[in-house]
């Protein structure tokens, strides 16, 4: 299938990725981290596009023009609650030009997706995991094997919500990141120009009130599976890595190994994550450093024990 992975146009320049939305402050955007681990499970006997109408500045007749050339068949695109206005009136229009299947992926859809599918026939379906095969089940028609996601099936609308904590492993194939290498996005920590962007878990297993990915659940990659991708990356050149991971190094004993192996294997990446300060120790952080870490970004929320309480 002929299959796009769309970033919708914007007055604005829109950061819509993994379930948070906001505006960018600066001329930055990282690789969209979800259409990144879902072109992994879509790589094998599909033609893949990618068209970010954010990064290369495109208007709405601009990006529906591009689209008409590939003509594709599938449509999977970010939306966010700071652009939801603007991606319904685009999906209208582009509706109305192209027939295709559209499946979105965003924080606007994670509550009341029933409802997001009934007031917009615009959308076919609606992911709430870019990490397991629910995008490959839907578009094969496997829908007993769906696990987390909304869709319409003839004239009913399907919700699927289930996450099994007591499986949190999960493997991806190795993604197309040539797709996004050669876009040249910028990130402001990431020190060269040739980098992408990896996570080795999806979520978070903390439960801080005020952040939507503690309620995603918590899962994560086995080491070689992240090993086998550094190995590829290795291969392909790349010299600088975003672990998009929201709090890296939360399984202590595994981030450890894939410091050494890092170390051992003579990967030579430089890297950026983020984390929290009660997860690193002097030792965690000399070991990193090694590993060619040189940048930790910390989310540091308050000094007050009363808010820290309070927001979990």
């Amino acid at each position: 299938m002929r299959i796009v992975f769309l970033n919708p146009p914007g007055s604005k320049l829109y950061l819509r990725t993994y379930f948070c939305s906001q505006t960018s402050k600066a001329a930055y955007y990282p690789p969209p981290i979800d259409f990144i681990m879902l072109s992994a499970h879509l790589r094998q006997n599909n033609e893949l596009y990618l068209v970010d109408a954010i990064k290369d500045h495109l208007k709405v007749k601009q990006c529906i023009n591009k689209l008409k050339e590939i003509n594709p068949e599938v449509i999977i695109f970010l939306s966010g609650i700071v652009s939801w206005q603007e991606d319904r009136q685009f999906l209208y229009q582009l509706k109305k030009e192209i027939k295709t299947i559209t499946i979105g992926i965003g924080d606007i859809f994670l509550e009341q997706p029933e409802k997001i599918l009934k007031e917009n026939d615009t959308i076919d379906a609606l992911l709430m995991d870019f990490c397991n095969r629910d995008i490959y089940y839907y578009l094969k028609g496997d829908f007993d094997r769906i696990s987390n996601m909304s869709y319409r099936k003839g004239s009913e609308i399907i919700v699927r919500d289930f996450k099994d904590p007591s499986n949190p492993i999960f493997e991806i194939p190795i993604p197309r990141h040539d797709l996004f290498v050669k876009k040249g996005y910028i990130y402001p920590f990431v020190r060269k120009r040739h980098y992408t962007v990896v996570l080795t878990d999806f979520g978070c297993p903390y439960k801080c009130s005020f952040c939507v990915i503690g309620t995603l659940g918590y899962k994560y990659r086995p080491l070689k599976n992240i090993l086998d991708e550094l190995d590829y990356l290795k291969q392909y050149g790349i010299e600088e890595i975003l672990f998009m991971d929201q709090s890296f190094g939360v399984l202590r004993q595994r981030n450890f190994n894939l410091y050494k192996e890092m170390i051992e294997r003579k990967y030579n990446f430089g890297w950026v994550c983020y984390s929290r300060v009660d997860l690193v120790d002097y030792p965690t952080l000399k070991l990193m450093k090694e590993a060619g870490c040189h940048t930790i970004m910390f989310g540091v929320e308050t000094a007050s024990n009363e808010l820290l309480q309070k927001y979990n």
